[in-house]
């Protein structure tokens, strides 16, 4: 099992990260303590769920979570108010937390190859750009959205 080390915590001014093929089953929650953080990139490898203190990351504006182990979303994702882009494709997400309807600046939302996702409801009022998804959905709901672009 690969993991990263708590001491993550003493990179306070770092700026971007990328974690991206590693083979790391989980992050700590120091990752919190990364404040100045803009971007996440933890793509390729096998977390299967993120701690709460993600939501820490206040300035945290992209955030790519693409091809993991992905069961759940933490409802702390919904603090992340400058996020502008998303990236949760290929995970084993059945749900996406209502919290996600807080992120306000998200301009792009990547939840393509979701293969067990059933619901997607978000009504707070988003201006998503641009919305990619392959999924088979029960039900998609996007009430007061300001969508210019739904790629299927």
């Amino acid at each position: 099992m690969v993991v990263v080390s708590k001491q993550i915590k003493s990179l306070t001014n770092l700026v971007v990260l990328s974690l991206d093929n590693n083979q790391l089953s989980e992050l700590p929650e120091e990752i919190g303590n990364l404040t100045n953080l803009k971007g996440l990139q933890i793509n390729n490898n096998n977390i299967t769920k993120l701690p709460k203190e993600i939501g820490n990351l206040n300035n945290l504006t992209k955030l790519s979570l693409s091809n993991n182990e992905l069961i759940e979303i933490t409802k702390e994702i919904g603090r992340l108010t400058e996020l502008s882009w998303l990236r949760l494709d290929e995970n084993k997400l059945t749900k996406l937390p209502k919290e996600i309807g807080n992120l306000t600046a998200l301009y792009s939302l990547n939840i393509e190859e979701l293969a067990r996702l059933i619901k997607l409801d978000v009504d707070e009022p988003l201006s998503i750009i641009q919305y990619d998804y392959t999924f088979e959905s029960k039900e998609i709901n996007f009430r007061k959205r300001k969508l210019t672009r739904i790629t299927p």
